[in-house]
This record gives C-alpha cells, sequence and structure tokens, in this order.
C-alpha cells in the first residue's frame, strides 16, 4: 500500500514517523526493524495515537527483540502513575504482550479547580461564553463543545438534552467523540 507523504499529516515535520511507514510498507529499515512486527501490531492504531506510541518506541529504545525485561526497570521509575499507566498500556500494544509486565497502577483522579458560578456568568456577552457554559455546566470537552450545533441540542420541560457525536482535535481534525450520548 502506497502513501503519498505530500498529503499525509497535513505536511507537518517529523509526521507521519516514516520510520514507521517504512516498516510497514516493507521498504527500509526503521526503530521497529527489519521484519516490521511492531509496525504490523500498529497498523490500524489512530495517528495521534500512533505518535505516541512512537515516542515510546524512541524512549525505550524498542526493537522486535525488546521484551518486557529489557524496559521494565525504566517504566518502574516514571513517577506519575498516570503516566507510568498510559506508557505500560502503550507498550502492551507495541511489545505484543504484558507477560512480564510491571503491575499496572491504579489511574489518580484529576483535582479540577473550578471558578465559582459567579465568575462563568461575569463572562456572559463575550465570544467564547457558550462554549465556557456548555463545558463548565454539560460537562463537554473543548473539543466537543466546538462541534456543537443547534440541532444537537434537544429541549424537554425545563431540561436540555445534548447529543455529541464528533470532536474537534487541535490539528482541527474531526473526529468521533470519545464519548457519544
Amino acid at each position: 500500500r502506497g502513501v503519498d507523504r505530500g498529503e499525509v499529516g497535513g505536511g507537518k515535520a517529523g509526521w507521519p514517523p516514516w520510520g514507521l511507514v517504512a516498516a510497514i510498507e516493507g521498504g527500509g529499515s526503521s526503530s521497529v526493524g527489519e521484519t516490521g512486527a511492531i509496525a504490523q501490531r500498529l497498523e490500524q492504531v489512530d495517528p495521534m495515537t500512533l505518535r505516541k506510541y512512537e515516542s515510546y518506541i524512541r524512549k525505550f529504545n524498542i526493537t522486535d527483540a525488546t521484551t518486557w525485561k529489557d524496559v521494565r526497570r525504566d517504566v518502574e521509575k516514571v513517577k506519575n502513575p498516570n503516566t507510568r499507566r498510559s506508557i505500560i498500556i502503550g507498550l502492551r500494544t507495541i511489545l505484543g504482550s504484558s507477560d512480564g509486565a510491571p503491575r499496572m497502577p491504579k489511574a489518580v483522579a484529576k483535582v479540577y479547580d473550578l471558578p465559582e458560578r459567579e465568575d462563568i456568568f461575569a463572562l456572559e456577552g463575550e465570544r467564547y461564553f457558550p462554549l465556557v457554559v456548555l463545558m463548565a455546566f454539560a460537562g463537554l470537552r473543548v473539543g466537543e463543545a466546538c462541534c456543537i450545533s443547534n440541532a444537537d441540542i434537544k429541549r424537554s420541560g425545563t431540561s436540555f438534552f445534548i447529543d455529541v457525536h464528533q470532536s474537534k482535535q487541535n490539528t482541527g481534525r474531526i473526529k468521533a467523540a470519545k464519548t457519544e450520548g
């Protein structure tokens, strides 16, 4: 399968990771080795996730011959449990196995310092006020709030329901929302 290097990723430098693309296409060498076993496991991964996984491949010097034994000590040195959890999840996919993986830490909930209701309504009349209200009171993510149209908001008596179907990424790309409903 061919890839037009001029159009993929909007011409951003360093994207997509051509070492992985070469391994997937079966040509050239890359950080994932000659056989491309890792590249084959990552073929169906979302481009943004693939970008994160490529950073793990570089950070831990992963090749097709790498095992959990080779990277376990470095993974356990990561102090933040949420970051360590994300790395373990990514490396399970990259290495194709969880045999010998470190224990998966429990996720630690983030604590948010939210503004008071009065502070939010003090922004009334500002350009982004409707988005702020959707995020503050409906719990929408920034990308989801940016994609909402009037047709997505339904009223039933004194309640409103919002159908979230898509989300705008910081790259400008529109994709399915993380959660729907």
